[in-house]
């Protein structure tokens, strides 16, 4: 009875990686996609793009009051909290005095390219 237990627990521990997993590489994707999509966009079209944790979808999945960043692919990839040394950090300091929002569009295509190195490395554990 004792092993019958043991394999339940085994596969029951599979399947929660395997969630883990794919609810993380969703995350990434939909970053990935908001990027690509949304915030390239708006620097070419000389707005601000939109940053924060309200604007993120690995922030809105992953961040919590008690474990900043939890389990976010980001912070398991960087092992910083908030985004730091990452292309976001450049693109956050620079909003703060910035008035010609295309000079970012540089530092948004690093963000792009960093995203999915980080989405790469992820599906590379399946």
């Amino acid at each position: 009875m004792e092993e019958h237990k043991q394999q339940f627990i085994s596969r029951q521990r599979m399947r929660e990686e395997e969630e883990l997993r794919d609810l993380q590489v969703w995350t990434m994707i939909s970053s990935l996609r908001i990027w690509e999509d949304e915030k390239l966009k708006d620097v070419q079209a000389n707005h601000p793009p939109k940053v924060g944790t309200t604007a993120c979808p690995c922030c809105l999945r992953w961040n919590y009051s008690i474990y900043p960043c939890g389990l976010c692919p980001i912070y398991l990839y960087t092992g910083k909290t908030g985004c730091r040394g990452t292309p976001y950090t450049a693109i956050e300091e620079a909003l703060e005095t910035a008035v010609n929002y295309k000079w970012l569009e540089p530092d948004v295509r690093d963000e792009i390219d960093f995203l999915q190195e980080v989405t790469q490395a992820l599906l590379g554990n399946y």
